[in-house]
């Protein structure tokens, strides 16, 4: 696969160069073709040289590339004016385009690369889709020598959307172990709530900006999820507990397990399970005794070789999930080439199409409306939106043509096609064919 990403790492602002360089390091290493080409570079500036260049003296050919990235909006609009066939796939990692409307026929695909950024882009929600290359925040930190004379826990209510039933249990379980210290964080709403249900041992405190401080000044972090993760990476003891239940300790024998399932909780657990109370005193008085019985000031029990498989877990899933992009948007571009690959397709309405009846002149349309932007994408007759209406993302174009027998192949594929550059279609997972 030949990939041309198109970026400027030398005026790009330090966190989005970051991650750029990221991308690049990560697809240089699985597509050797990959290539760094900047339109708007008077000097072609080369800040790192373990990336391949494309210059703009050699032209920008499309038949050179599988797939062009594009990163930042004067680059894409730049791009567009040679690359008008070849998937391109947009990486938004600013909010600059937020509020504007973005859209080229060959526009596969658009990434958010930041949590942050809101997906309002006036587009179909297939076409857009969120990886969030950060990766989990972690620190090579040592427990605090301020915090030897007591245990303390520090527990994530973050069950908020399952009405803190996990959090309840976790504040019956605290108030009844009054030699030690528990520190809840949450959001302020939770906060409010939990205010009259704790006794004096336990204390509460907003989600700070880095969970660093918090680390350094607990023995145990419960919690699950990404949280749960950061902790461990961290050198941090760590008992899962989640909307999936009570996992326990997280230790060498069943990592690949909490892996495997995501730290939501127990393992082979359901979303709601209910957590024991007894079975949860349990595991933290077992817990803290285990990291009291280690020197308290370094309490990383899981040592590098032992977590390493989680680390590479994390940093493969955002590259997989791009790759897999990559290779859908290529896929689908063969087949849009190809006439047979074209009636395999199967074509739905895409999510944001809003259909509206009118009358005029005695005679019945339908108006196509974008539901995002309120833009009119168009008017069908009867005959046509009885073609529109097979399009549900299971019949393939071949197989609504044999239905449609009064219409050529030729004016269904033509007609689905008119409508999918026009947004008002999208075609389902190449893989699902």
């Amino acid at each position: 696969m030949k990939i041309l990403v198109t970026t400027n790492l030398h005026e790009v602002k330090h966190q989005i160069r970051s991650k750029m360089m990221l991308i690049l390091d990560e697809l240089s290493k699985l597509y050797k073709d990959t290539y760094i080409y900047d339109p708007l570079s008077i000097d072609q500036v080369r800040p790192n040289e373990r990336y391949k260049y494309f210059s703009k003296e050699q032209g920008l050919n499309e038949d050179d590339w599988d797939i062009v990235i594009v990163q930042g909006n004067h680059h894409l609009l730049s791009v567009v004016k040679y690359i008008k066939k070849k998937p391109l796939i947009f990486l938004c990692n600013s909010s600059d385009l937020i509020d504007q409307y973005i859209d080229f026929p060959n526009l596969y695909k658009v990434i958010i690369t930041d949590d942050a950024l809101s997906m309002k882009f006036d587009l179909p929600v297939s076409l857009i889709s969120r990886i969030n290359i950060n990766g989990i925040n972690y620190w090579n930190i040592k427990t605090s020598k301020q915090i030897a004379d007591r245990s303390k826990v520090l527990y994530f209510a973050t069950d908020e959307t399952i009405g803190l039933n996990v959090t309840r249990i976790m504040v019956k379980v605290f108030n009844t172990n009054p030699d030690i210290d528990f520190t809840i964080v949450a959001s302020l709403n939770v906060l409010s709530i939990l205010k009259s249900l704790v006794n004096g041992n336990v204390k509460l405190t907003k989600t700070p900006m880095s969970l660093k401080g918090l680390f350094q000044n607990h023995y145990l972090v419960i919690s699950s999820k990404e949280i749960a993760i950061s902790a461990l990476l961290s050198g941090k003891a760590v008992i899962v507990a989640g909307i999936n239940g009570l996992g326990g300790q997280v230790n060498k024998d069943n990592l690949k397990d909490f892996i495997r399932t995501g730290f939501k909780g127990r393992i082979g657990g359901t979303i709601g399970e209910e957590i024991p109370e007894q079975l949860l005193d349990f595991e933290i008085t077992k817990t803290l005794k285990t990291v009291r019985t280690y020197d308290p000031f370094n309490v990383d029990k899981l040592d590098d070789l032992v977590i390493r498989p989680l680390k590479d877990a994390i940093n493969n899933k955002w590259i997989d999930q791009l790759c897999l992009q990559m290779e859908n948007c290529i896929n689908l571009y063969k087949y849009l080439k190809s006439k047979a690959g074209r009636l395999l397709l199967k074509p739905k309405i895409a999510s944001n199409i809003q259909l509206n009846e009118i009358k005029e002149k005695e005679e019945i349309y339908t108006v196509l409306v974008n539901e995002i932007s309120g833009k009119v994408l168009g008017k069908l007759g009867k005959d046509e939106i009885s073609i529109l209406r097979l399009c549900n993302g299971r019949l393939c174009i071949h197989e609504i043509s044999k239905i449609k027998i009064e219409y050529s192949e030729k004016d269904i594929v033509d007609f689905v096609l008119m409508l999918w550059k026009s947004r008002i279609l999208i075609f389902n997972s190449i893989t699902n064919i």
